[in-house]
């Protein structure tokens, strides 16, 4: 499992609790998830591991770049969530 995969798997409800997301952002977050199903049901994705994993990991890559190009502050307050609960698991 990538470390994106792994810290979006472990994380993503308290990123949830923490981001409330608005109906538009679970909107692309849905999606994303649904987009990736329906490539590994056509075959097109090449990628091993946990089918729950990947789904969760392109939601999350879905909601970043849809987020990067409608509101870059949002898109930093995300990406600073990120770094503090990286920061915080690389402490311990």
């Amino acid at each position: 499992m990538k470390p994106t995969t792994a810290f979006f798997t472990f994380n993503h409800l308290r990123f949830m609790k923490s981001f409330p997301l608005t109906s538009t952002e679970q909107a692309v977050v849905a999606r994303g998830r649904n987009a990736n199903l329906t490539a590994r049901k056509k075959g097109k994705s090449k990628s091993s591991g946990d089918a729950s994993a990947y789904q969760d990991s392109t939601a999350f890559e879905a909601l970043l770049g849809y987020t990067y190009i409608s509101d870059k502050h949002r898109f930093n307050e995300m990406i600073g969530w990120i770094k503090v609960e990286l920061d915080e698991l690389d402490s311990k």
